[in-house]
């Protein structure tokens, strides 16, 4: 097997991919290497690499964003009750 970018590309895939979603990358790059376009009318305009990296940098932003909302989650706090007192004990508070 040569190394080249395409080859590359696949074996990344397959490292990352399961099995349903591998089979729908190479079907689909496949097909592209049979002309078919996918909508994108001139095949050598920039069109297709500005698609690629919104939907990446949309993803990207969501991946984030879930990591963060369980960050958060994971790390609540909780009171240990003490006498009632309108001083605050830092103490009483732990992270879990």
């Amino acid at each position: 097997m040569k190394k080249n970018n395409l080859n590359i590309l696949l074996t990344n895939m397959s490292k990352k991919f399961d099995d349903a979603e591998y089979n729908q990358a190479t079907s689909t790059l496949y097909a592209i290497l049979n002309s078919v376009t996918y909508g994108y009318d001139n095949p050598l305009s920039p069109q297709f690499l500005n698609t690629a990296r919104d939907i990446y940098s949309k993803c990207s932003l969501a991946r984030a964003l879930n990591k963060t909302t369980n960050k958060i989650n994971n790390s609540k706090m909780f009171i240990k009750h003490s006498a009632k007192s309108n001083i605050i004990n830092f103490t009483n508070f732990k992270k879990r």
